[in-house]
């Protein structure tokens, strides 16, 4: 069986889940990630694009469905009114992974600061801080919360890793972004201590921080193996997270051979159906390459 590889709604475009199935069907992609980037409504993905097409496989992440009121998700907010609204916002993900037979809710590593949507992708250091030490014991019981209510329902969870640029270091230090390194993460899991609970790592994001953090990122991924429940592929310039598409060159494809089984995602800005196809193609070759080598071994 071939590694599940899907597709971000951010490399797709803003399309009704009609269209969306049927770019998809015509375009041989057969799972796509819902995220932020999305703005189909949660009601409309229990009807098929059509009566005779097969239903997508779905993953659902992060800021999916949107709400209605906007907000800052952080599962580490010092702010009862954010740490709430964030909670709630995963328990309504949480349960429509349930009623649409999504294995697995991700989302991002909370962060010790306060901003407003506009301010995320850039420059964080004027918005306004707290303890990094609050941040990370509010993310832990944000998560053994959301761990209890996810195992009722059968529904793992995955915690993606922060992106460290070098704009937002604080004299020199990550004071803001949890989750960003390995050792911070195994300590995360280690401190939940729930089976639900997994790694999803963004390859772009670790590109970034271990040339901002200088550590090695292979070894990152090495430190993960077992915990890692699904990847986000996507390039950069290891400076800024471009969400760039990529190609056979790219660094982390010779890491993903062990990996088989594990879900991809393929998370470029929107772009073409022939990159996506090859991209798809790319990722697919590399991974049953290593099953092959290990067959004729």
């Amino acid at each position: 069986m071939r590694t599940p590889i899907y597709v971000s709604s951010s490399a797709l475009g803003h399309l009704s889940y009609g269209a969306l199935c049927d770019y998809c069907i015509s375009s041989r992609i057969s799972g796509v990630e819902l995220s932020s980037s999305c703005s189909i409504p949660p009601q409309d993905l229990f009807r098929d694009g059509k009566s005779d097409s097969p239903p997508l496989k779905l993953l659902i992440h992060n800021y999916f469905p949107k709400p209605d009121r906007p907000f800052i998700l952080n599962l580490a907010a010092d702010s009862s009114i954010i740490n709430n609204l964030s909670r709630s916002h995963c328990v309504n993900a949480i349960d429509l992974c349930h009623k649409l037979n999504v294995p697995f809710y991700s989302f991002h590593a909370g962060f010790a600061f306060n901003a407003t949507p506009r301010q995320l992708g850039g420059s964080l250091l004027s918005a306004p801080r707290f303890p990094r030490e609050n941040a990370y014991r509010n993310f832990v019981e944000s998560l053994k919360f959301l761990c209890e209510y996810a195992q009722k329902r059968s529904i793992q969870l995955a915690v993606e890793n922060n992106v460290v640029t070098s704009e937002n270091l604080v004299d020199g230090n990550n004071a803001l972004l949890l989750g960003a390194t390995s050792e911070e993460l195994l300590h995360i899991l280690d401190d939940v201590s729930s089976p639900q609970l997994g790694i999803l790592v963004d390859v772009g994001h670790l590109k970034v921080t271990a040339k901002t953090l200088g550590f090695d990122r292979k070894r990152f991924l090495d430190s993960l193996v077992p915990k890692i429940k699904a990847f986000h592929l996507s390039d950069n310039d290891g400076v800024t997270d471009t969400h760039s598409e990529f190609g056979e060159e790219s660094w982390f494809l010779p890491c993903l051979s062990g990996f088989s089984g594990t879900k991809m995602v393929i998370e470029t800005q929107q772009t073409t159906v022939e990159a996506i196809q090859r991209m798809m193609q790319v990722v697919g070759d590399s991974i049953e390459a290593k099953k092959n080598d290990d067959i004729a071994n």
